[in-house]
């Protein structure tokens, strides 16, 4: 027996920094967001809004993945200067 899959974009989750689709899979829903977020932090910071944006309009299970260009560690940095400011 085959299954039968698609995904559609969702146009209401417009972003230069992420896209999200709905995933319909027979009778089960769920929504993707797929980030690149910027790596110049007022411009990822941006990324994260529009996240936390969606969040609240999302009624789905929702998967949320990508790089999101967020450094935790300071052995996370490679060339360029670490700030603990910009650690999450």
């Amino acid at each position: 027996m085959a299954l039968s899959c698609s995904a559609t974009t969702s146009d209401f989750a417009s972003h230069p920094q992420a896209i999200s689709f709905t995933v319909v899979e027979g009778s089960k829903s769920w929504v993707c967001t797929a980030v690149y977020a910027n790596p110049r932090v007022e411009l990822r910071q941006q990324v994260w809004a529009h996240l936390r944006e969606l969040g609240g309009r999302i009624t789905l299970p929702w998967l949320v993945l990508g790089d999101f260009n967020e450094i935790l560690l300071s052995t996370e940095c490679h060339g360029g200067r670490f700030s603990m400011a910009w650690a999450s």
